[in-house]
Order: C-alpha cells, then structure tokens, then sequence
C-alpha cells in the first residue's frame, strides 16, 4: 500500500510512550504532505469529489484522498474481503506494523491505530463485509 512513496528526509528523533527515542527516517514512508500535482503524477485520473470544511475530498482507484491547503493530510483505501480474507489480512497488517518504530498504539476490537511523528496509521476491520480499512492521517488534518 505504501510502496514508492517518499517521506520527509528530515531527521530528528521522537519519543515512544516508553521514553526511549525513534528516528523519524525509520518510520514508514508514505505519501502524506505531497501536494495535489505530485499525487496526480502516480494517479493521473485523480477525480475531485467534494470540499468541507477546508479540505478537498479526491478519489482515484478506491482511494480517497483529502488535501488541507493543497497538501495531502490523509489517505485511505478499504479492500474488499470475502471468505476470512478480510480478518486474515487485518491481523497480518497490524502484526507487521506492530514491529515498526511507532510512538504510540491504540487498540479496540476491530481497530488498531500506530502513532508516529506527525502521523497515525489507522486498520480496521469490518466484520460484516470481512473487509478492511487502511487510513494515513496527518496530524495536520
């Protein structure tokens, strides 16, 4: 989901919620803080739907996008499941993110949200169409 993205090069370090430090370079990239014309260079059919409340709703492929000022503030898909596909790809996600130099974690029955610098990392399942959701927001949203 989040292959040949690019993240800040700035390097500073964060604190985890056990007061040791992580390097923001060992986060996970993404796509978070492009602008809209950089985001349309890897979907050029990007399509506007809508605007509330300062951000600018676009879709493009089952992936929605909303900008705040002209910079991507959040990102989120959902992939469709079927047959325990969902569950099973649910729990593969966040065990894997579970290993990341994330800051913080919240955890809920069906949700899991990673906390880093400036942005979270949010799956979550949805039982009644065993279908998941994945959501990069920043904390800028």
């Amino acid at each position: 989901f989040a292959g040949n993205v690019q993240s800040s090069t700035e390097s500073h370090f964060v604190p985890k919620s056990d007061n040791s430090m992580i390097r923001k370079e060992d986060e996970p990239k993404h796509r978070l803080g492009q602008t809209i014309s950089q985001i349309k260079s890897i979907a050029p059919g990007l399509k506007y739907v809508s605007s509330s409340n300062g951000r600018s709703e676009y879709e493009y492929d089952d992936v929605q996008y909303t900008f705040k000022n002209g910079v991507l503030v959040c990102e989120y898909t959902e992939i469709e499941g079927g047959n325990g596909f969902g569950i099973t790809a649910y729990r593969e996600f966040v065990n894997r993110f579970k290993k990341t130099n994330h800051s913080n974690v919240s955890e809920s029955n069906n949700s899991t949200t990673f906390y880093y610098s400036n942005f979270s990392i949010s799956f979550i399942y949805w039982s009644a169409s065993d279908s998941f959701s994945i959501c990069y927001r920043s904390f800028d949203y």
